[in-house]
Formats: C-alpha cells, structure tokens, sequence
C-alpha cells in the first residue's frame, strides 16, 4: 500500500511546511533554517514520485525506499501538527481563552525545553530524508509526470468467444440497441460504463464481432483511445481503418475532415471507442461533428469507467456493466483454475469457491486467480494463496488485477487518494456512514482548506466523485445531497413530498445551489413548484408534474427538453413557455398535454418565441398541436417557432385527421417527419386546404400504424426515403412516388391491401433499397421497374407469397437479384 499512499502524502505535506503559519512558527521559534531544508528536499523527491511508484511495482529495492519515504513523511507530518497546535494553544492562553493549570512540560512556562526537543525532532526528521533522497539519486528515477494509463497494451477487436462467460445478455441487449437504431437520423453514442477489469472491453468485441451486427453495418472500425484523447490522432486512426490509408501525414483539420467525410459519407458504420477517459465536451463535440457523416444507423459504442465521460458522450442511456453472477464466477474460475492437470477435489473446490466470493464477480480477478491456481497441484499451496492477503498486492507479469484497477486511482488528486486510502481502514462490505467518514477526512487534515466552500461541502464533493468513479452503481437515495457544487446529473424520482430546493445565502444575495449541474431530471415529484438555480444546464426532463407553472427560470444553455404529463387533463400554461429566450435548445420533446394556453394568450407577442436552434421535435399524445374547425389557426403560433425545424415526430395525435398543411407549411428547413400510432390520420389534405404547399427540404417520411390512412400527399420533390408499416387500408402508393429520382430507399411493411408498386418512366433510378413485407396482394412488380433499378443494392421481401414465387421462377427476377449485394427472398438470406 506504500506506493499507493505516497504520492498523496508528499504534496499534503509540501503545503503544511509552505503554510504562512508554518513559516511564522518557524521564524519565532528558531527552526526557518530546518523548514526550508524540509521544503526543498521534498520538493526533490516529489518529481521522480510517479516513476519510484511504477517501478515499485517490480522492485523490491525500490518499494522499501517507499515504505521508508513514506514513515518519515508521516513524521514530519505529525510534527508539523504539533508546531501549529502549540502556537495556537499559546495564542488561546494568552487571549485568556484557556484557564486552570497550564503548567507542565509542554506549557508556555517552559518554552525554551519545547522549542529545544521540538528542533531536535524535526532536525532527525530532515536528515532522515536527506538520507532518502541521497539513496533515491542510486536508483536514478526519470522526471516529471507520469501518465497511469499510458502503458495498458492497446486493444483490438479480436476475441476468442469461449473465453468469455456470462455476458451473453448483455451481448444480445446492446446488438438489439444497434439494430435498432437502423433508421435513426442522428449518430448514436451508446456508453458501456463499468468499473476496471469488468470486461467491458470484452463485451464489445463480442458485439463487434457478432455476425448480426457485421451484416448489419457495412463499414466497422475500432479504435482504443486510453490516456490521450487527441482529435488528430484519433481522426488519423478512423481513415486509416475506413480507406486502408496508412500514410495520413497531414495535421490539417481541415484536410482530415474532409478525408474522414470520403471514408464514412453514405455509409453505415459501427465505430468502437474503448477505454475512454477524457471529460472534456469540447473536444468531443468536436470529433462527434466531424463523425456525423454516415448514413442513417451509424451506431459508436464508447467503453469508460466514468460516468462523466458517458454523460458528456452518450446519446442514449447509459449501458451499466455489472458483475458476474456467483455461479458464473465459479465456473469462469473453474474453467481456468483445472485446466492444466490439476485434479479438481472436493478440498480444492470448496477453498476455489471461498476465493471467487473474494473476487466480488470481478471477472479479470477471476481469471488471473484461475490462471494462478491451475499451476498449484497442492492443497497447502491452495490453502496457502487464500490465507495470504498480499496476494492483492502483488503487481508481477502473473498479476494484472492491481495495475488495471489502480488505473482509476492513479487519476484521482492527491487529496483525493488520501481520502480513498483512508478506506481501507474500514473492513470489507462495511457500510459506511458519508457524515462520519467526513469527519474523519478533516480530522485527519486531508481536505483541502483553499477555495470556496466548507470543509463538509467538499468532504461531500469528494465521497461522491470516488462513488461515481469506484462503482458507477449509484447511491441508494437515502441520502442524495440537494446542494452541491460539483454535481452535473441529478435524477429525482418518486419523491411526493418534495416541495423546494436548498438555497444558501451569501450575504445579501442567494447562492448557486447547484453551479454546473448539467443533466435534470424530475419524475413524479407533483409538489415541487420551482427550478433550482443551475445556469450552465443543458438537458431537463420533466415527467408527471400537474403543474408547469414552477419553470419561468431564465434556461439560456438549455440543449434538451422533456415535458411528459400522465393525466389527460393537465395544461401547459403561459408561463411554463416563456421562460425564454431559449438559445440553444435543440431537441424538444411534449407527451400527454391535450391543451397548451398559447404564448399570447394574456396579451403577449404572438409568435414572439423564436427557437432558432432546435431540430428537433417530438410531440406525443398532443392535440393542442392542430387547429380546430370551431378554432381555425389557432395552433399556427406554436408551428411559427420552429422556423428552423429539421426532424418532426408526430405520435399518438387522436385529432390528426387530414395532412397538417397549414400547420406545417412554416417548417421549411424540415428534412425527416414521422408520423406514428394515430388511429384517425387519413392523409388526405383537409378541405381547407388550398395551397398544396411544398416542403422544400423534405428527405424522409415515416408513417407506421395509423389504421386509416388511405393517401400519401406529396409534399416535396427531393424525397430520398419512403417508410410506411401497419396501414391496413392504403390501397395503392402515390404515382408521385414513382417518378421520384431522388428516393433511394422503400420499405412497405403490413400494408395487405397495396396491390403494386407505382411505375413512371425514368422514376426510381436512385434506388438502393427496397423492402416488402407482409403485403399479400402485390403479386408482381411492374415489368419497366425491373430496368430502372439500376443502383439497387439490397432486396427484401417477405411474407408476399405471390410475388416470391415471381422471384423463384422468373428468369427476369432472379437476374434482378444475381447483382444484388444482398437479398432476402423468403428464408434465409443470399449473398
């Protein structure tokens, strides 16, 4: 544990002897000379620390000269302690603040003999680590700051499957997440989170590797990241595995986006990021904008231990590793422990099963333990290793658990590694109380006093970080803080009594409860009736509130918004839309709000609020979005903010009956709209309607289980993919569809009374993909069709009887197909 305490103890100790306390004891007392000595040596010894503490890992000779260091620093420290607590105990009784019987050896009527015993104490102390330091020169240790993470091997995405056990669910949860995403518009991020040695990165090789998701993505790339998150270098990696370019010499940003575009552009890709550690949005943003180029489903899996770096990448939530199973374990052990000869005994089982309770499901443990034990033929060479304790300590070529798990510790300040350190006094499975262990950081003086803020503000500060980076497994919300500085994603849920937020007064004016939380969420909390001050927020979701009132807080850097109600019957009132201006809100979702009170309701502007950054909105079971024939335009106001809307999704509307032209007619930057679940949509444009209006940028156009619709309007002339699934009463598709040049994908699912695909001469030469399931009643495919599909690249169809025979016996299908990258007849694919 030498190692693991130094580097934390010497910097503590540099800023006691520095303390203008310190310094001033020193000059009344005679001793500046010996402090300033302290100070210079241990400043010596401080910069060859991170190289002493690695190549202890390996050398006895060097780990003893820690063992040491760390004795006399502990000295010193307790030295210093006495120095500043005699001055202030003299200070106390000359200010007439201690009384009764002073007198005795170490009291102001004897000052000359503390001062005397005192020098000669810290005079030992300072020759002992100058002695250290005149060793420390014989070992002749490097300089400067070491990167912990920088000498972990790099990964690759090969695995043997059958060694890895027990994450076949979690294996089959994430493919399903990626296919999944086949055609979300937007670059998904899925973070795998978990902590050191879990398997992450062994689960996403067996994703990576899983013949679904390599058939699934046409382009797949892995990239291991570790200490250094350079954008350059990163960028460099993905073209090199995207072109099979390995001579990419340029630095040029500029150049490399553009190279980066030619690999990915049209393209679904997979890309795997493992064992990321940067927190720093901007620079990921950065990169996550020039990777934002592939086609529609483009997925990137990012493995990391923190949960800050998830919450900074990902997209979706996050996918949080647990540990194996007890019977897992066991037979992960097992497997390793008997597999070179030795003969697996009743005696040997039952100490096996006692170290795998050890290994707490760790699955690296397991496996460096099983590896350790199948050399081991004796029982009291089993018995041995179980009874020894250091055997966690080891850090040798036949132990990797300590180097990857001390990894996350490496990372922590040195404050912070004392505090860490200090757990270890407490035994294992001990349930700590926050408070006391608090308490204990500041007796102890590991705390730091600078800056603002109290000692128990950033004792708690520091019990969560190490929380968050030890487990990633969350508290048990007994005792989740409500004022803090540090926090950047707070959930309350099911709290029915919450009806206010901390606030701390500094002076005249209220404090930032909580200065850089990032991510909000407050679900089923009806009581709560205002927004805790949190200017740099970014994503609110709000779920089962009766009353939006509470939200007029001035939200300038808010990026994302849910508004979701659980009664049909609560309103969206005036002022929970006006606390604008909304800068960059981005995505914005409303579910189960039948009437909205509009902006202009009690004499406001209408129209005043302008949402010049958001692309997208979700509005689900919503009928305050469409006018009413007894209130014609009365929703335009709402529609006039999304001048700059790009992605539109309509669900669950039970008021949607005709194709909202008016509605719709001011969204000219819209690229995608869904319309899904809305059982009275016919299609069909409304009798008022007399424009038939365009939509100028319109690519996309999804519309699944509306039971009604019998029309699809045209409303755009550059379409590029058509979705329709589950509309039992569409008879036939648009002839607009047909003579559309553009469109380069169609999928008809569930559509039994379609009869056949629309034909115009020099239509559909774009199209790459079309798929036709369960549609019955197409029997053929219209003969000039066959012809025109000349960039046709993958073919579905599916439950269509009549039409899969056509393919089976008609030369002119099967000479269709023959060109095709991928095809789907019926059963089983054919490449």
């Amino acid at each position: 544990m030498a190692d693991l305490l130094v580097s934390a103890v010497i910097p503590a100790i540099l800023k006691k002897v520095g303390d203008s306390l310190v310094q001033r004891i020193g000059e009344m007392w005679g001793i500046e000379d010996q402090r300033e000595r302290l100070h210079s040596i241990l400043l010596e010894v401080q910069v060859v620390l991170p190289d002493a503490e690695e190549r202890a890992n390996d050398n006895l000779a060097v780990k003893s000269w820690l063992e040491k260091l760390k004795s006399a620093a502990y000295d010193a420290d307790d030295l210093l302690d006495e120095f500043c607590y005699e001055e202030l105990r003299r200070d106390a009784v000359r200010r007439g603040q201690m009384f009764g019987n002073q007198s005795g050896f170490f009291s102001l009527e004897n000052p000359a003999l503390f001062q005397y015993k005192m020098s000669r104490k810290l005079k030992k102390i300072v020759g002992k680590i100058r002695y250290l330091v005149v060793q420390m020169r014989t070992f002749r240790f490097g300089q400067g700051q070491h990167v912990p993470v920088a000498n972990r091997a790099e990964t690759d995405s090969l695995v043997v499957e059958s060694e890895v056990v027990g994450r076949d669910e979690d294996k089959e949860e994430i493919v399903r997440i990626l296919l999944d995403s086949d055609e979300i518009a937007d670059l998904t991020i899925v973070p795998v989170v978990g902590m050191g040695g879990l398997g992450k990165t062994a689960l996403a090789q067996l994703v990576y590797n899983d013949p679904r998701v390599q058939k699934h993505f046409k382009l797949s790339l892995w990239v291991c990241v570790s200490a250094e998150f350079n954008i350059s270098l990163l960028v460099k990696s993905i073209i090199e595995l995207a072109m099979g370019d390995c001579n990419v010499s340029t630095d040029n940003m500029e150049l490399l986006k553009n190279r980066l575009h030619q690999g990915l552009a049209g393209k679904r890709y997979l890309l795997v990021l493992d064992d990321v550690w940067n927190e720093n949005a901007d620079e990921w943003k950065r990169l996550r904008s020039m990777l934002n180029c592939g086609d529609l489903g483009s997925t990137i899996i990012v493995t990391t231990r923190s949960g800050r770096v998830a919450s900074i990448m990902g997209t979706v939530e996050n996918y949080n590793l647990g540990c194996l199973r007890e019977e897992i374990s066991w037979n992960l052990f097992r497997k390793r422990a008997f597999s070179m000869g030795v003969k697996e005994s009743r005696e040997l089982v039952e100490i096996g099963k006692k170290m795998v309770q050890n290994c707490g499901g760790l699955p690296l443990a397991i496996n460096t333990l099983g590896s350790l034990m199948s050399y081991k033929n004796e029982l009291r060479d089993w018995l041995a290793i179980y009874e020894d304790s250091k055997i966690w300590e080891t850090r040798s070529a036949d132990n990797q658990v300590l180097p990857v798990l001390k990894l996350s510790y490496d990372q922590l300040p040195p404050y912070m590694k004392q505090c860490f350190a200090f757990c270890a006094i407490f035994p294992k499975d001990y349930e700590m109380d926050k408070e006391k262990l608090i308490q204990y950081w500041m007796a102890h003086g590991f705390i730091p006093a600078n800056g603002p803020g109290s000692l128990e503000m950033k004792g708690s500060d520091i019990f969560y970080e190490l929380a968050w980076s030890g487990s990633n497994s969350g508290e048990s919300g007994e005792d989740t803080p409500v004022a803090f500085p540090s926090l950047k994603v707070m959930v309350l849920s099911g709290i029915p009594n919450i009806s206010s937020w901390c606030e701390v007064e500094v002076g005249n004016e209220i404090s930032l409860t909580f200065p850089v939380l990032k991510k909000l969420d407050i679900i089923n909390c009806p009581k709560l009736t205002s927004m805790p001050i949190s200017p740099l927020l970014e994503k609110l979701s709000v779920k089962g509130n009766k009353t939006l009132s509470c939200f007029a807080t001035r939200l300038t850097t808010l990026q994302g918004l849910l508004l979701e109600s659980h009664g049909r019957d609560v309103k969206i009132s005036n002022e929970s839309l006006s606390f604008q201006p909304w800068e960059c809100l981005n995505n914005l979702s409303i579910s189960g709000y039948d009437n909205i009170l509009p902006i202009d309701a009690n004499g406001g502007n209408e129209g005043s609020l302008t949402l010049t950054k958001c692309q997208y909105l979700n509005l689900t079971s919503c009928n305050f979005i469409l006018s009413s024939d007894i209130v014609p335009n009365s929703s335009l106001w709402f529609w006039k903010c999304f001048k700059f809307l790009e992605e539109l999704v309509i669900r669950h509307c039970d008021n949607l009956i005709y194709w909202p032209e008016e509605e719709l007619r001011c969204l000219i930057c819209l690229k995608s709209i869904y319309v899904g679940f809305c059982s009275y949509f016919l299609g069909s444009p409304s009798k008022r309607s007399i424009t038939g209006s365009l939509l100028p940028k319109l690519e996309f156009i999804w519309i699944e289980h509306c039971p009604n619709l019998v029309e699809i309007p045209k409303r755009s002339t550059s379409v590029r993919g058509v979705f329709i699934n589950g509309c039992p009463k569409l008879q036939c598709l648009p002839e607009w569809l047909g003579s559309m040049v553009t469109l380069r994908k169609l999928k008809i699912v569930d559509c039994e009374k379609v009869q056949s695909l629309p034909l115009t001469t020099g239509g559909l030469t774009s199209l790459e993909k079309l798929v036709i399931s369960r549609c019955p009643n197409i029997r053929v495919l219209p003969e000039g069709l066959l012809h025109q599909l000349k960039n046709l690249d993958q073919l579905q169809i599916e439950c269509c009887p009549h039409l899969e025979r056509q393919f089976k016996k008609d030369s002119k299908y099967r000479c269709l197909t023959s060109k095709l990258r991928f095809t789907k007849i019926g059963g089983d694919p054919v490449y």
